[in-house]
Order: structure tokens, then sequence, then C-alpha cells
């Protein structure tokens, strides 16, 4: 008999070792009597939403949207043929983030991921933006993007194939110096530990 051990995405449960799913409803409960919350962005959920898509483990767009019908249109190989099938689209929201979902349902690649993984780098996000919080550096935080495709090749991970390849080198640059400044420290303090 299976121990439940559950996976949470946003709108389901799953048990990592059976496979049993069920969803989640999450309510609304607005209050016309009730000041409205003030919600602000928030950077790390942002981070997670795009790994969850990148993971495979979001719903994706809504049905009824019509990139639907614009991918249905293509045979699709690739995630290559994928992002080429949206760029040459008319669509105003291209869902560039849900290329792996895409890949899922219209491509035959299918990539097994470590779900551990996903932990690992929602930790270096929030290590990398607590440090950058701390330590105010001049300009702006990273890209997600460029964030997301630097941690995966540091972790040699196979999700690299669904993430557009990096086009400008000046901005490259730029954010992998910050990338090794905000990661300094973290490296001194482990050869202290290493040493000693």
């Amino acid at each position: 008999m299976c121990e439940h051990q559950y996976l949470e995405t946003s709108s389901t449960k799953v048990c990592k070792e059976c496979g049993l799913e069920f969803p989640i409803l999450r309510i609304d409960c607005y209050n016309t009597f009730s000041a409205p919350i003030d919600v602000c962005y928030s950077r790390r959920f942002r981070f997670r939403v795009k790994l969850e898509k990148l993971f495979g483990i979001h719903n994706g767009p809504k049905i009824s949207d019509q990139v639907w019908n614009v991918l249905e249109k293509h045979v699709l190989k690739t995630p290559e043929d994928v992002r080429n099938a949206l760029r040459g689209s008319k669509l105003k929201n291209k869902h560039y983030d849900c290329i792996r979902i895409f890949c899922d349902i219209f491509t035959p690649i299918k990539t097994q991921v470590n779900r551990k993984l996903l932990q690992t780098l929602l930790d270096n996000f929030d290590f990398l933006h607590n440090r950058w919080l701390l330590l105010k550096p001049s300009g702006s935080f990273f890209s997600y993007d460029w964030l997301i495709r630097q941690l995966l090749e540091e972790s040699d991970s196979p999700l690299l194939i669904y993430l557009k390849p990096r086009t400008c080198k000046k901005r490259h640059l730029k954010y992998l110096t910050l990338f090794e400044y905000l990661y300094y420290f973290k490296k001194m303090k482990k050869l202290i530990i290493m040493r000693s």
C-alpha cells in the first residue's frame, strides 16, 4: 500500500509514488464590504511559475486560447519547430514559456526530469535574490530566462532543449558578472569550510 507523498501544483496534487491525482479547487472569497488585498509583485512567484511551465507541471494556456489552433496546423518534431511556429504566428501572446507543454502535446519528444531539481533551482533563486537585496548592486535583477538557463547549464539538465538560445553577448556578460558577484561569498565560505 502506498504511503502517499504528494507533489502540489497550482491545480492538482499528485502522489510521487503511485500517481494518484486529485484536483485542488481554490475558492474566490471576495467580499464587497472588504478592502481588496494589496498583492505586490513577487519575483519568487514569477520565477516559480516559469519553472512549473518548464517542468511540465503547469496547465498551460486556456483551452480557448488561439495558440492551440495555430500549433495544430503544423507538423512539429522539435522544440525549435514549436518556437518557429509561434514566432511565425500573428498571435499577441505566443506563450513562449509553455514550449515544454507544447512539446509534450505536439512532438514526440518527452523529457524525464528529476523533480528535486525544481526545489534546487528555487533554493538557488532564493539565495541569489536575497544576496541581491542585501548587497544592492547597481542595475536591475536578472532576466528570469537568463537565470533559468544559467542554473540549468550548471546542473547539465535535459530541460535546456526547451529554452531559447542566448542572443545578446553584452547582456550575457552583464548578468554573468552579477551572478559571479552574488555567488562569490558562497564560494569563499565553501573554501573556508573545506580548509578547516
